[in-house]
């Protein structure tokens, strides 16, 4: 199999510049595939699962500290300010004060608060 003429100066090692030289990442192999999808896909659950419970629990109060959450939800602080994080982004939730004493409420929607059924 030929080469292009631009391969030739880095024949042997891959895009090698300034002494550092880019690997190219191993891939799993075949036959870890099937348990590694598994425990993505059970992290990935898990992950959703802490989302929601903050969602449910936002919508059962007026606004609440993320401790507070975290205590009631059952869901680790760090999922709780993921979760809170998204939700500011996406225009979802509101952030009211600042440091220790902020509170998250969810944003009005259309004139109303969405409220567990």
């Amino acid at each position: 199999m030929q080469y292009v003429a631009t391969d030739a100066r880095h024949r042997g090692k891959y895009k090698d510049t300034d002494g550092i030289i880019n690997v190219l990442p191993r891939t799993t192999p075949l036959y870890f595939a099937a348990k590694q999808m598994c425990e993505l896909v059970d992290w990935t659950n898990a992950a959703l699962v802490g989302q929601r419970r903050v969602w449910d629990y936002l919508l059962t109060v007026d606004e609440a500290a993320p401790r507070e959450v975290s205590a009631a939800a059952t869901v680790p602080l760090p999922t709780v300010a993921q979760a809170l994080a998204k939700l500011l982004g996406l225009g979802q939730a509101q952030r009211l004060g600042q440091g220790r004493a902020t509170r998250y409420r969810l944003a009005e929607l259309e004139g109303k608060r969405r409220r567990a059924a």
